[in-house]
């Protein structure tokens, strides 16, 4: 049974992410998205918890995707899926239209 409130979408993609957990930007490949939330590996290791800002590294765009805020709602030593929290109106348009290309790339 499905439980999440938003279908996801299998993807692949570079994504960077910072914390004040950490110092800098770290790197990471994002494999699935809804608009409500991502899953990424990544080598560095994120707790539980931790509220990350996200940069998704769209092929088709020159400037990453900006997830202002997100959540951490589950990790394990290489990954981990985040709730998005904070999104700008335009940030979440062009999430929007990346997930609906994205669908109609894997129907």
């Amino acid at each position: 049974m499905e439980l999440r409130s938003h279908p996801r979408v299998q993807t692949t993609m570079r994504v960077s992410f910072s914390s004040h957990d950490f110092d800098g930007l770290k790197d990471g490949t994002l494999y699935n998205i809804s608009v409500s939330g991502c899953a990424v590996e990544s080598p560095t290791t994120v707790a539980q918890g931790t509220h990350v800002a996200l940069y998704l590294h769209t092929p088709d765009e020159q400037t990453p995707i900006t997830i202002d805020l997100a959540a951490v709602v589950q990790a394990s030593r290489r990954e981990f899926a985040v709730k998005f929290i904070l999104v700008q109106p335009d940030e979440k348009r062009r999430l929007e239209q990346l997930i609906q290309k994205q669908f109609k790339a894997s129907a």
